[in-house]
């Protein structure tokens, strides 16, 4: 029997980040079971360079394009596109899946094969809560703009990125959540549940005891959502976690930029900075709990699935656990303000009871939603209605172009 062959894109290759973690899960579940070709839009692009970022100008804020998709102008774009064609006129797939919605800043027009886009986290999503952040404050006209401002860049990055993902058959999106945000901003192609999974690295953590009450953050620092979230953490919850349990350490791993230098508040007491590291199995083994104290971005959070995978604890701030479906007290320790984080991380470090608890519910969490065969799944049933709805198009050119215009949840 004939296997289904598959183009898949990506922007570029990801490596170790949080981006080409899922792309690894995807090409092996793609592979399994069909012809697969991945190729990554530089690839195709050659020696058509993004330009450099837009300025801040400004009435920037007013331009349609946000910061992420300004980086062609329409005569590279018809070229990068004709390069692209010729590569699918070669390759002859019968479905195309474009991995993130900053691919299709490259596209100004559907391709000629029927495509999926994997939106594994919403930009408009993650603008705004970036925005908010230096916007939110007291009252003033000063105030008053700039919350304005925020809401008219949002509305328009949210209409260009709905415009473009309109552009391809079907979406793929990693929760619940970010599915009902875009059917609720009007989105009518079809969506399904693809969530982010890891796999186990060995058998759960069975002792619970106290390891030096070290608190993890892993994550790149090249990730704006990851720095904000840890200086965040070290200016507002830190110092009260040192007072009450001075032993207490903070260990960060992961990459740092060459162009990013650490503040002050990276200089406190109990503060490792590690960086990159090979092997994070003797960091997790060294973990007493995992800290998530993120207050921007979207999608959900590998670091978290990793830790359930292990079945470490987990604490949280509510954006860094969205998504996830968790349990409140069951499967982490969650809490918005400094204070409330404080006690929880606190109460967590001091408790042997409580980091088994919600290690153990951590890893059923894991066990019974994000290991890799529930991701897989909804991969190859969604490809199946993917090509399904293309033979019936091409039996029927002139029937309907998607399944009804309704949106599938599958997962």
């Amino acid at each position: 029997m004939t296997r289904s062959r598959i183009l898949f894109l990506a922007e570029d290759r990801h490596g170790a980040t949080g981006a080409g973690l899922r792309n690894r899960v995807l090409l092996e579940a793609l592979g399994r079971r069909y012809d697969l070709t991945a190729i990554s839009m530089a690839e195709v692009a050659g020696d058509m360079a993004p330009r450099p970022r837009a300025g801040s100008g400004r009435f920037r804020f007013l331009d349609p394009k946000p910061v992420w998709a300004r980086r062609f102008d329409a005569a590279d774009r018809r070229r990068w596109r004709a390069a692209l064609e010729r590569r699918i006129d070669d390759l002859a797939p019968h479905l195309a899946i474009v991995s993130h919605a900053t691919a299709l800043s490259w596209l100004d027009a559907p391709l000629s094969v029927p495509t999926i886009l994997d939106a594994y986290d919403l930009l408009w999503v993650a603008r705004r809560r970036q925005l908010e952040t230096g916007a939110s404050g007291g009252g003033g006209l000063r105030s008053v703009a700039r919350r304005w401002r925020v809401g008219v860049e949002v509305t328009l990055a949210r209409r260009y990125e709905l415009a473009a993902m309109h552009r391809v058959d079907r979406a793929w999106v990693c929760s619940d959540l970010d599915r009902r945000l875009l059917l609720d901003r009007g989105y009518r192609r079809p969506v399904a549940v693809v969530p982010n999974t890891v796999a186990a690295a060995g058998d759960p953590r069975g002792d619970f005891g106290d390891r030096g009450g070290v608190v993890l953050f892993v994550g790149t620092l090249g990730y704006h959502a990851n720095r904000d979230g840890v200086s965040w953490f070290l200016r507002r919850v830190w110092p009260g976690v040192l007072r009450r349990r001075p032993s207490a350490r903070f260990v960060v791993v992961g990459k740092r930029p060459e162009w990013w230098t650490p503040g002050g508040e990276f200089r406190q007491d109990g503060v490792e900075l590690r960086g990159f590291v090979d092997d994070l199995e003797p960091i997790w083994v060294e973990a007493d709990l995992l800290v998530c104290p993120l207050r921007v971005g979207s999608g959900t959070r590998l670091k978290i699935l990793e830790a359930w995978s292990r079945g470490v604890p987990v604490v949280s701030t509510p954006v860094g656990i969205e998504g996830l479906g968790h349990a409140d007290g069951r499967e982490a320790s969650v809490a918005a303000s400094p204070a409330v984080l404080t006690d929880r991380l606190v109460e967590v470090l001091g408790s042997e009871e409580q980091r088994e608890r919600l290690g153990r519910g951590g890893h059923e969490r894991w066990r019974g939603c994000y290991a890799p065969q529930h991701a897989e799944t909804v991969i190859q049933q969604d490809c199946e209605r993917a090509l399904g709805a293309a033979n019936e198009r091409a039996r029927d050119p002139k029937g309907r172009t998607d399944d009804g215009g309704t949106a599938d949840k599958v997962g």
